[in-house]
């Protein structure tokens, strides 16, 4: 559940629990409209904070690559350099 998009359409929710569970002020269950959550974490992945989140893992990966490209020459590095290219422009492929 995204906890950001309940919060957006259903505002009587104050807490979520086990990222099930929605609860209002009083510590009843709110019926939550899976649908008006599932249309709003929709659009929030199209704002510059929900993009840069999904990109996160992607980055990460492709700074562990960089990393690695970084060690010292050695007699079969050719062949390790390319594996370590091909990894990232694989990566970089899937950035939003």
């Amino acid at each position: 559940m995204d906890d950001q998009a309940v919060y957006n359409t259903h505002p009587n929710v104050v807490a979520i629990l086990d990222g099930k569970v929605c609860i209002d002020e009083k510590g009843n269950e709110v019926k939550i409209d899976a649908l008006l959550v599932a249309n709003e974490s929709a659009r929030l992945k199209t704002t510059p904070a929900g993009i840069a989140l999904t990109n996160r893992p992607i980055l990460e990966a492709i700074d562990s690559l960089d990393a690695k490209r970084i060690r010292p020459l050695a007699e079969d590095d050719a062949s390790y350099l390319a594996r370590l290219n091909k990894k990232i422009v694989v990566l970089r492929a899937k950035l939003v």
